[in-house]
């Protein structure tokens, strides 16, 4: 089941365990659309549209991860009625994480943690992409792949999407990590065989804000293996999340 997020839980779900996914800089919820007829059958997809993209294209994208990481933190308490796990994909791996923080500050803690794509949040550096002119902006969105040819040759789709891509580039390039305990659930990290983000070190640090077991897979793919790879993912997860229910 996809559910309805933001909106409350329409309707009682059989589902035993929910599970929260946040999409990578500029893309939604859609990215999600085929994962429901394939995961477990106690695993309920809720799928997340962050300010600015998908159900909530009307609402102004927000910079900030800890701004935006609040604002769920509030939108999802009506859906913390189960066990729950957060996954989130580059950028929104970054988010996730602080989403855990926030929640854990409730008592509501994850089960389990999926970050796929994304560097530590304790190694990230600032940088200044998100300042460049459009122009210029575009072309590195460009080479950092993912957007298809027929976004570049649309004026109009590049107008709507520019300020939504912007913020999420900022949301990772301005982001300061702060210490804080070690988070008590399982840290399952995802990355592609030819993606260089998460490797070696990255891992490590990610294993530095968990306090429970860590499990890495590699999946076939460049930094974007989750849309060429979906059923790959969906299989980790398949194998690891049950695992984590009572019988």
């Amino acid at each position: 089941m996809n559910a309805p997020f933001p909106a409350p839980p329409s309707s009682p779900s059989p589902s035993r365990m929910r599970l929260f996914c946040l999409p990578y800089a500029g893309g939604s919820a859609a990215m999600f659309r085929r994962w429901p007829e394939h995961l477990h059958p106690d695993i309920e997809l809720v799928c997340i549209d962050p300010p600015g993209r998908g159900r909530r294209f009307a609402e102004a994208p927000l910079s900030d991860a800890a701004a935006l990481a609040g604002q769920l933190a509030e939108e999802l308490a009506p859906w913390l009625d189960r066990p729950f796990a957060l996954f989130g994909h580059s950028n929104g791996a970054l988010v996730a994480f602080e989403l855990a923080r926030r929640l854990h500050d409730r008592q509501r803690t994850p089960l389990a943690f999926i970050a796929s794509a994304k560097n530590a949040p304790s190694l990230l550096a600032e940088s200044s992409l998100h300042t460049l002119p459009a122009t210029a902006l575009l072309e590195a969105i460009r080479g950092l792949g993912g957007a298809s040819a027929g976004f570049f040759d649309s004026p109009e789709l590049v107008e709507l999407m520019l300020p939504v891509l912007r913020a999420d580039i900022a949301l990772g390039e301005t982001y300061r990590h702060r210490a804080a305990p070690p988070l008590p659930a399982l840290l399952i990290t995802l990355g592609g065989t030819r993606d260089a983000c998460l490797r070696g070190p990255a891992i490590d640090a990610w294993r530095r804000e968990f306090d429970g077991p860590s499990i890495h897979r590699e999946i076939e793919g460049d930094h974007f293996f989750i849309d060429q790879r979906p059923e790959a993912v969906i299989a980790v997860l398949n194998e690891q999340l049950p695992k984590l229910l009572p019988p």
